[in-house]
């Protein structure tokens, strides 16, 4: 997913965002005319950023569940070893 997320970025949203922001040191980034942000083609950026990343969070989720299920396998076998 990482990948999927950097490529995304590398690919798509660096190449939009370098033409259609201005950026300068320590300020936040602002788009060089406003129309920018009602764009279909910044939507569909925004909107895929945000699906990869709910993607992301959801694998996550899973891995923590799994991760949680085999920390109490592991507990139990211990425990089971010391009697």
């Amino acid at each position: 997913m990482m990948n999927e997320f950097e490529d995304f970025y590398k690919e798509t949203t660096w190449p939009y965002i370098k033409t259609k922001f201005y950026f300068s040191k320590n300020n936040p980034v602002i788009p060089i005319n406003l129309k920018t942000l009602y764009e279909h083609e910044f939507k569909n950026i925004i909107e895929k950023r945000a699906l990869i990343i709910r993607q992301g969070k959801s694998n996550i989720d899973n891995c923590m569940k799994d991760l949680e299920t085999l920390i109490k396998e592991v507990e139990k076998e211990i425990t089971t070893l010391k009697e």
